[in-house]
């Protein structure tokens, strides 16, 4: 029981960083391109692993939404950017 639950948290932490490594990836793609070009929306694909974003210019920030597939599962993510100084003014996800 005990060694079941272990092996459980195990993947359910390795599930979390990988979202994580995720998250980080992206914020600072969008800040990149935000720096260097105009950021509009797109996909980017990886093997089976694909990450689909669509860009709002809200004025101030942009609202970017992001379908996020990957081996262990698919969730959305919910990203707001300020365009002058490129800060995360939110994120959350989305099951």
């Amino acid at each position: 029981m005990i060694v079941r639950s272990t092996i459980l948290l195990y993947g359910q932490e390795k599930i979390l960083n990988q979202r994580r490594l995720v998250e980080i990836e992206l914020v600072y793609f969008f800040k990149k391109t935000m720096a260097t070009d105009m950021l509009l929306s797109g996909t980017i694909r990886n093997n089976e692993e694909s990450i689909h974003y669509t860009v709002d210019n809200m004025g101030d920030y942009y609202l970017i939404e992001s379908q996020i597939k990957l081996k262990s599962g698919q969730y959305s993510l919910y990203l707001e950017i300020y365009v002058d100084d490129q800060r995360v003014r939110k994120l959350k996800y989305k099951a």
